[in-house]
């Protein structure tokens, strides 16, 4: 059966081989709970300015018509959505970066560009700016009507079939941002579901799609280096972050109760990132859904 190249999950061949769809999402307490999320193959979170993070979620094998809230776009965002040929999905972003999605092309899907007979729609129950959701089946259909392939051939990352290749951590706890401010984000191994349940700031992180708290198969822990632009992003005068996904850092991979130690290795923006041990092969990820956390090299988890 052909397999999703995110999650290496079986669907059919029209279905696996179909476009990325990357969805921003917010991470802050009052955007809670979103909807989608634990349909999502694979999820990044990175910080923001102020301390609190926000999420790319990228969604292959979903036809949820109903995903978000969805803010505005960051600067990591070129080289997530162009690792993937995806579709992207946001709600505008400061002048900068919007400057810089313009080299998407046709694959920066702006709710700015839409009229309210587009994909995007908003939510009586929520309170702007935290509102705004998109049906991904609509969005794919409107990208198809402009002459994006609904197919494309992504280099899939390395998923184990049987014999799981790990090392030696039976649990995990990642602050994704050391602040007392911001967000805590800790992960629980369920050995029986062989999955890591998400708690945020001491809660349960809940999908509102089903009430279930997320667990994921895979947390991935890549190290990289952040900076501070001269690009001012909101009205309180914050900075932009530039966070660099290309190149080489160390790498932490979490799954079936157990840590791999490694580095991560991208050579330009259009390529997959891969995961390497520090044996020299690559890494085998259980088939299933990945969280990646994009941490500043200074910044430390505890892992036990």
């Amino acid at each position: 059966m052909p397999k999703s190249p995110l999650s290496g999950l079986t669907a059919t061949a029209e279905i696996a081989g179909r476009r990325p769809i990357a969805v921003k999402i917010p991470n802050d307490s009052e955007s809670r709970p979103s909807t989608g999320l634990s349909e999502a193959e694979v999820v990044y979170e990175h910080e923001t300015e102020g301390r609190i993070t926000r999420f790319t979620a990228f969604f292959v094998l979903s036809d949820l018509e109903k995903v978000g809230p969805i803010r505005s776009a960051r600067f990591v965002d070129e080289g997530l959505v162009r690792e993937y040929s995806a579709l992207f999905a946001h709600v505008g972003g400061s002048p900068a970066v919007r400057d810089a999605l313009t080299r998407l092309g046709d694959l920066d899907r702006d709710e700015f560009f839409y009229g309210p007979d587009g994909p995007y729609f908003r939510a009586d129950d929520r309170n702007p700016p935290h509102n705004i959701y998109v049906d991904l089946p609509k969005l794919r259909a409107d990208a198809e009507s402009i002459g994006l392939a609904p197919l494309v051939d992504i280099s899939p990352w390395v998923f184990y079939d049987e014999t799981p290749d790990h090392g030696t951590t039976s649990s995990i706890q990642v602050p994704a941002v050391v602040s007392n401010s911001a967000p805590q984000t800790k992960y629980e191994y369920d050995p029986e579901t062989r999955s890591y349940k998400r708690w945020i700031d001491g809660q349960p992180l809940i999908d509102a799609l089903n009430g279930r708290q997320i667990s994921v198969e895979n947390v991935i822990v890549q190290f990289t280096k952040t900076e501070l632009t001269e690009h001012v992003e909101d009205a309180a005068g914050n900075l932009s972050l530039a966070i660099e996904t290309v190149g080489a850092g160390r790498v932490l991979v979490f799954h079936d109760g157990h840590r791999i130690d490694g580095r991560w290795i991208r050579r330009d923006l259009d390529s997959r990132t891969r995961f390497i041990s520090s044996s020299g092969r690559p890494i085998a990820l259980r088939p299933g859904h990945s969280w990646v956390h994009l941490l500043d090299n200074r910044e430390q988890i505890l892992a036990g």
